[in-house]
């Protein structure tokens, strides 16, 4: 199984075209950071477009949703903006995931996913820029990135011509942003459903790779195959940084709490963090 993994993380990049993968790349984020999506605020017309597009590029690659569910599953909770309140007058927020599925006949699943959600307009103040209440925080590293590496592996696994030794689950959280409100919801049908899920992966900001090739890749300590994976099989080209925990500020940290062995992919903090700034002519396709 570990040798799976490794194919799965660092091989298959390589074997895909180079320029069809970074003119797709380029398209989703493109699409997925416009101003028309209006920063995809969690329960937004928004968010809405944006879960349709990732839903039509599921279909159009032939893709199925979950058994006995639709691609985009819906989903309510309760935010609070002000976490320091006590008022039970907390809005209820109606998000969507959107899901597909690759059936192997396999007896392992794999998790792929990310989440699309942003900021919108600033609406809860989770702007890092005191002055952009109102603007449109387009999230085109935190996560258009993300998004658009996941929809490409969607693309790769599904037409390759491989059966390939695991079954695929793809998905697209959303809520995130809100307190991975998307990826609890799935993360629980996916373990009563699909128990054998030996991994999930997710990418969350991997679009600005710096000059020196730096990644970082939580969850390591989850499995006691990652670092020996890691260590000796990565691509010289590229620096790690590892960290053990299966915990951290994004939608692995759902499916760590169901016990699935998760991988973090994380390119890094940048001044564009959380700001009207972080637009889709900043993302580093060259890497």
């Amino acid at each position: 199984m570990k040798h799976i993994i490794l194919f799965f993380i660092f091989l298959l990049p390589a074997i895909s075209n180079a320029q069809e993968l970074e003119y797709n790349l380029s398209k989703h984020i493109k699409i997925l950071a416009s101003d028309s999506l209006q920063g995809r605020l969690t329960g937004s017309i928004g968010e809405k477009m944006a879960a349709e597009y990732i839903e039509n590029q599921f279909k159009e690659l032939n893709l199925k949703p979950l058994p006995n569910y639709h691609f985009i599953q819906d989903f309510s909770f309760k935010y609070n903006a002000n976490p320091h309140s006590d008022s039970p007058n907390s809005a209820t927020i109606n998000g969507k995931n959107v899901v597909a599925f690759i059936d192997n006949g396999a007896k392992y699943t794999f998790v792929i996913g990310s989440h699309f959600d942003h900021l919108g307009r600033n609406e809860y103040n989770l702007s890092t820029d005191s002055n952009s209440t109102g603007l449109i925080h387009n999230g085109a590293d935190d996560n258009a990135s993300g998004v658009a590496t996941v929809l490409e592996l969607a693309r790769i696994y599904s037409q390759n011509n491989i059966q390939e030794p695991v079954n695929f689950i793809f998905a697209c959280f959303s809520g995130e942003e809100l307190g991975l409100m998307g990826s609890k919801a799935i993360s629980k049908i996916i373990k009563d459903e699909f128990p054998n899920t030996t991994l999930m992966i997710n990418f969350d900001m991997v679009g600005r790779m710096d000059a020196e090739n730096n990644l970082n890749i939580g969850g390591v300590g989850t499995s006691p195959n990652f670092a020996e994976i890691l260590k000796n099989k990565q691509p010289k080209t590229i620096k790690t940084t590892i960290d053990s925990s299966g915990v951290g500020p994004s939608d692995h940290s759902s499916f760590y709490y169901q016990d699935i062995p998760v991988l973090f992919f994380f390119t890094g903090l940048h001044s564009d963090y959380h700001k009207p700034t972080d637009d889709s002519e900043k993302i580093n396709l060259s890497k």
